[in-house]
């Protein structure tokens, strides 16, 4: 187990955000079922949404594959036709949110996971991503209680637990934050965690 009262923090507040970019990232099931490798592969959205323009499903389609090729701008777009179409499908808030959140628009990132939950209140990933925007904000208490919900509604949230804790720790509350850790050890890990990514590593004696 790691003895967090035994290390001091190194990091200056005026780094926070950029440290936030690294050892935060949100959970993009948008970008995870959309097959594409290439901008060639993104034709074939395209000719989807020519075949099919009042295909919601289409727009949404198309705007993961653009969020996965890094283009987020896009994928807003692709999203927000897609909400226009349907604006019933919590999906299309929550990878909104997602893009949006990435493209540092917090404040409308928010509006569009509140619709997402407000729409399916079991979607655990739209409260997990919602707490790291709220964490980016620094606002720990909210990113806690969002943290709590995704982990609530899915047990086995190994990212939730991860920056669950990172979060207590930063409101003074170690044992809380070990505990969390642990439990996320005993999760199987995200696949974006790395070496740089654990706590230790920001940290010194």
């Amino acid at each position: 187990m790691i003895n967090l009262s035994k290390f001091k923090f190194w990091v200056k507040p005026s780094c926070l955000l950029i440290i936030i970019s690294q050892f935060f990232y949100f959970n993009s099931n948008c970008l995870a079922n959309t097959p594409i490798d290439n901008e060639s592969t993104l034709e074939d959205y395209n000719q989807a949404v020519k075949t099919n323009p009042k295909s919601a499903e289409a727009y949404f389609n198309r705007g993961n594959a653009r969020f996965k090729l890094g283009d987020k701008e896009g994928a807003i777009k692709d999203y927000s036709q897609a909400i226009e179409l349907n604006p019933k499908d919590a999906r299309f808030y929550g990878c909104r949110g997602d893009a949006l959140s990435k493209s540092g628009d917090y404040k409308e990132a928010i509006k569009d996971f509140d619709r997402a939950i407000e729409l399916n209140p079991k979607y655990s990933d739209a409260y997990y991503n919602r707490g790291l925007v709220h964490f980016s904000l620094f606002d720990n208490k909210a990113a806690i209680k969002d943290f709590n919900q995704a982990i609530k509604l899915n047990p086995k949230y190994a990212d939730a637990y991860h920056n669950r804790g990172y979060a207590r720790y930063f409101l003074g509350d170690t044992k809380g934050a070990i505990k969390d850790y642990n439990q996320a050890i005993d999760e199987p890990p995200p696949k974006k965690w790395t070496q740089k990514n654990t706590l230790p590593n920001m940290i010194k004696y």
